[in-house]
């Protein structure tokens, strides 16, 4: 009864105010239209009335109150419609801030150009007198907020103030957020300067080009001068090298910032090296032209003959090593010295070999043979490293755009929200629809369960939600990571294509390790760092979208990653995936195919992982990031072009043949990786589509952390790859779980689709560029697979020999010849059937000897 009559009473008081508005509609018609009349008076100046109350809006407002009288005409037009007030809007509030900045700005101006002050309502004669279209500032009220303001922060600061009020009163008015309006120009602003920087990267190293070639020239030119001046009388080429050689001294050592460079003598000298390789050949000549003048030199005087003899050489040697300091210009003098002179170091191959002047001609004969072969190997140097200047990533227009749009039908959307709330509510569970994200392959019902209601209950009503919603399948989050609610994912119709370009733009790669994976459930674009995984584990059946998910993570770095950057190990047992990335500059070797090159492969990587240790510890880093900075500075510093270490990304393809050959070295080499290869700049992608225990062991499960599970068959197999369900529920077609390293639960993406014509699009603009520059010491060997056994018993060999002799193999043969057990000898003969040894188990008949029929047939 109670309930009854307070129905009746909220029943009442809704007709009490119904009724009222109806009343009171003609009440705001007559209102807006009073006002209406009155603001033509003002503004046109009609009358005393349309006078007086244009002056005192001028007196009020002063300039701005042209924009009060268009805000009052639009809450008229607004009242005489509705017949209601209207509420504060985002646009509102813009019109306002719009009104108040104006004021300020206006009356700053104002009172910039005048000493007039308007603080009283004696003024409001004065303000009448003067015409409805005279600048009076910002008013009453704007003149107390500028003077306040220019009180407390200077007119620059008032004026500062006025434009700040401005923006946002424009990003207001445009129904916008001022938050993601600051984040988009604060992103464009960095997009910006970072172009701006890498520019003035590129002109500053067009500026050291200039520099080195006009060194060579000068180099060139002062080479010609020396063989003009050889050319003259030996006698007065001896008396004016050795005026030269006073005037090169003297040049030198009056030069004051050599003085000031001690320092760098370790530094100059790598510079000579490089320059005596360049100018040994002319030194060579200058050599021989002075021994033939020596040995003319006794027919002429025999007296002075080991004066003649001696003394041109040291003076040419000398004045060759002047040369040098001119081209360097940074030298120091004490190096002319013949007895610490002329150390010089080859290049990148850390020889350690000294040369020593000295007067005997072979010895100079074979640093010129050893400097020529230096010079060679820095030019083969240089031409890589003019590829690599030369090499430009590929463009992201050879990737295609998304033509297919979907437009979803938004009322059937909220039909279906509703639908779930009634469903609920039949089972006795008050729930409500908050939110509904439309994603490319699911929706998203966001439902908030009432005070007292179970999660459990809501995730038992699996089957009846779905069968209440028509959907195929449904899957429920419960709760959803960082709010109070209940995620429900239903199926959408159609499916929406997700580009692999689409992802890269918006999402914004700035790493040579992010790759694209799709679009989330909000489609919001999905981008993922290797090196914060740091390892990757993808798995799915087959048709699931995994070998798509594999081709977009190589293209993204392909398209953000130059090859000094990135090296990548491929392995690919199918033989049929990754064999289009053959010849590309980035693999450090060619795509494996061979299981049992596959092992050994991965052994190379473990070996590359302990080199690198070792390279840190002697540099005292920790990780690649902080070597890298060490060789950075180091380069400056020495002013050398030590290579940086890349990072190098090893992908297996299929991992379950892989341990079904090789599970034990397999195992080993992978969990090794995965435990160190982190800080060493290592990185690992494994895909498979059997995740099964034995595949994906416990081992390489913990050792794996970021994961992606496409669709499966059970949820047995969801459990072993992300440890929870879930993927059995996936539609399939690059529907994804992604489960990062740190976030307890995974977030289910529509993964981006990449034709093979974008695959072959890119792999030839990268190989029309760069040719591939495998490394030697990173490809494994051949396997002579008549050596191939797939047992590891010691006694594996005899008992193939024995059983090849007596022509039949059973266990309990094998325990009696050898004096083994029963396991160790059923073992054995399981290994020679998986050989091909002997036949399969016949029942009471023995097993067939294949072996012996083939050396049978040799023989015949």
């Amino acid at each position: 009864m109670a309930t009854k009559r307070k129905s009746k009473k909220n029943t009442r008081s809704n007709i009490k105010t119904t009724s009222r508005h109806q009343s009171n509609g003609p009440l705001y018609s007559v209102f807006s239209f009073i006002i209406i009349i009155l603001l033509i008076l003002a503004v046109f100046h009609l009358g005393m009335i349309g006078m007086y109350i244009d002056a005192v809006f001028n007196y009020l407002f002063g300039f701005a109150r042209f924009f009060i009288y268009i805000l009052i005409l639009l809450i008229c037009i607004y009242i005489g419609s509705v017949q209601a007030l209207p509420k504060l809007t985002r646009r509102m509030t813009g019109f306002l801030l719009l009104i108040l900045s104006v004021m300020i700005m206006a009356h700053s101006i104002f009172l910039a150009q005048s000493n007039r002050q308007l603080h009283s309502l004696d003024h409001l004669k004065s303000a009448y007198s003067q015409s409805y279209l005279y600048f009076n500032g910002g008013g009453l009220i704007g003149d107390i907020l500028t003077r306040f303001l220019t009180t407390l922060i200077s007119p620059v600061g008032t004026i500062m103030i006025g434009l700040i009020v401005l923006f946002i009163a424009v990003v207001y008015m445009m129904n916008k957020h001022l938050r993601h309006v600051l984040h988009k120009l604060f992103s464009s602003f960095k997009d910006n300067s970072s172009k701006g920087l890498n520019q003035s990267k590129q002109f500053i190293d067009q500026r050291r080009e200039q520099k080195r070639h006009q060194n060579e020239i000068l180099i060139a030119n002062e080479q010609e001068s020396v063989e003009h001046i050889d050319g003259k009388d030996h006698h007065n080429m001896t008396n004016h090298s050795n005026q030269n050689i006073d005037i090169e001294v003297t040049g030198t050592t009056e030069r004051p910032y050599l003085k000031e460079q001690p320092k760098k003598e370790q530094r100059n000298k790598r510079k000579r090296s490089k320059l005596f390789a360049q100018n040994n050949g002319k030194e060579d000549e200058q050599l021989k032209h002075d021994s033939q003048n020596n040995s003319q030199q006794p027919l002429q005087n025999e007296e002075n003959d080991t004066v003649d003899q001696t003394q041109p050489s040291n003076e040419i040697n000398i004045f060759s090593h002047t040369e040098n300091d001119i081209s360097n210009q940074s030298d120091d003098i004490n190096q002319m010295n013949h007895d610490n002179e002329g150390e010089y170091y080859s290049n990148k191959k850390d020889i350690g070999e000294s040369y020593h002047e000295d007067s005997n001609h072979q010895q100079e004969d074979e640093g010129y043979d050893e400097s020529q072969m230096e010079s060679m190997d820095e030019a083969l140097t240089n031409e890589s490293e003019r590829a690599l200047k030369k090499y430009k990533l590929p463009p992201m227009s050879l990737l295609s755009t998304n033509s297919s749009t979907f437009n979803h039908d938004k009322a059937a959307i909220k039909e279906k929200g509703q639908l779930l709330e009634n469903t609920l509510k039949n089972f006795g569970v008050n729930a409500k629809v908050t939110q509904i994200k439309i994603g490319p392959a699911v929706t998203q019902y966001e439902v908030q369960p009432a005070v007292g209601v179970k999660v459990s209950k809501i995730v038992n009503l699996h089957n009846d939600i779905a069968l209440a919603l028509a959907a195929k399948d449904i899957r429920i989050e419960a709760p959803i990571p960082g709010k109070s609610a209940i995620g429900i994912e239903v199926p959408n119709g159609e499916v929406s294509m997700v580009t692999l370009r689409e992802v890269l733009t918006k999402g914004g790669a700035n790493h040579p390790l992010e790759v694209a994976l799709g679009k989330d459930i909000s489609g919001m674009p999905i981008t993922a760092k290797l090196n914060k995984m740091p390892h990757l584990l993808v798995a799915g059946a087959t048709g699931s979208g995994k070998s798509v998910c594999i081709n977009g993570i190589i293209i993204s770095i392909l398209l953000n990653a130059r090859p000094d950057e990135v090296r990548l190990m491929m392995i690919d047992p199918k033989m049929v995936e990754l064999n289009i990335y053959n010849g590309i500059p980035h693999l450090l070797t060619p795509v494996v195919t061979n299981p049992q090159k596959a092992a050994q492969a991965l052994q190379k990587i473990v070996s590359e992982m302990e080199r690198r240790y070792d390279l840190f510890s002697h540099s005292n880093t920790r990780n690649i990031e902080g070597y890298n900075d060490y060789i950075e500075r180091m380069n400056d510093e020495l002013d050398e072009k030590t290579p940086k270490l890349p990072y190098i990304v090893v992908i297996v393809d299929e991992l379950a043949d892989l341990m079904m050959v090789a599970s034990k070295e397999v195992e080993s080499s992978i969990t090794r990786i995965a435990q160190m290869a982190r800080a060493a700049g290592i990185h690992l992608i494994i895909a498979t589509q059997r995740p099964s225990v034995d595949v994906i062991t416990g081992i390489i499960k913990a050792n794996i952390p970021s994961r992606i599970a496409f669709s499966v068959s059970s949820s047995t197999d969801s459990r072993t790859i992300i440890d929870s369900n879930g993927a059995d529920k996936l539609l399939g077609k690059g529907d994804m779980l992604f489960l990062p390293y740190g976030q307890s639960k995974p977030t289910r993406i529509q993964g981006a689709f990449l034709s093979d014509k974008e695959v072959d699009d890119v792999v030839s603009y990268i190989t029309n560029q760069m040719t591939a520059n495998y490394i030697e010491e990173m490809k494994p060997a051949e396997v002579n697979e008549s050596d191939n056994s797939s047992s590891e018993d010691d006694l594996y060999p005899d008992v193939k020999t024995f059983v090849i002799e007596q022509n039949k193999a059973s266990a309990s043969l094998i325990q009696r010849q050898f004096r083994v057990g029963y396991n160790r000898a059923a073992r054995l003969i399981d290994d020679l059937e998986n050989d091909g040894i002997i036949g399969p188990s016949q029942g009471s008949k023995p097993r067939v000897v294949y072996s012996q029929e083939e050396d049978d047939m040799n023989d015949y």
